[in-house]
């Protein structure tokens, strides 16, 4: 496993006291914070079961064909907010690497059926498994009082969670209409 120093951001000087912090000096921090836990747990995660490197986008394509029986590229373009042709591009490059497979469909025999395959399956499966692993490795040379901060937190951040689809789906609406303005005019 590569040893990784971090030397920058908040990782660097968690816990450092701040002047005056402000909303947006503290979800600055916060968003640096979880990228670099996110990078490192991926970077950890990837040992275990050999796994692929996969960029976020691929990885979020390949575990929506794998919650959607019968995914369609549209629903993914729906799903991810992405143009058809990336989606085209991404679906290309999973099936290359034999994680998904491509069939029209029976009904019009013109729609394509995306469809997991074991090995794409394997890949999502040891990749949660790695992280799981790296994150209780990772718990297990923590105090357990920090442990149980940051487990204590974990209430706030379904709130945070909830208040980001409510502002990502505000987003997508003022995008839809502005596309609906355009499409008007």
């Amino acid at each position: 496993m590569k040893h990784v120093t971090v030397t920058e951001g908040p990782a660097a000087s968690a816990g450092a006291p701040r002047s005056e912090p402000t909303t947006s000096d503290d979800a600055a921090d916060f968003t640096e914070m979880l990228g670099s836990l996110w990078q490192l747990v991926t970077l950890a995660s990837r040992s275990h079961g050999d796994l692929p490197v996969l960029p976020p986008s691929q990885a979020r394509a390949l575990q929506l064909v794998i919650a959607t029986p019968d995914a369609t590229p549209t629903q993914l373009a729906a799903e991810m907010d992405l143009s058809r042709p990336m989606v085209s591009e991404l679906v290309r490059k999973l099936e290359q690497g034999g994680l998904i497979t491509r069939r029209r469909s029976v009904e019009d025999g013109r729609s394509v059926i995306l469809t997991a395959t074991e090995h794409g399956r394997y890949v999502v499966r040891s990749f949660r498994e790695g992280v799981n692993s790296a994150v209780a490795e990772a718990f297990g040379g923590l105090a357990r009082r920090d442990v149980q901060r940051i487990m204590g937190s974990m209430k706030a951040l379904g709130e945070l969670r909830t208040r980001l689809v409510e502002i990502a789906r505000r987003e997508e609406d003022v995008a839809s209409h502005r596309g609906e303005d355009a499409a008007t005019a």
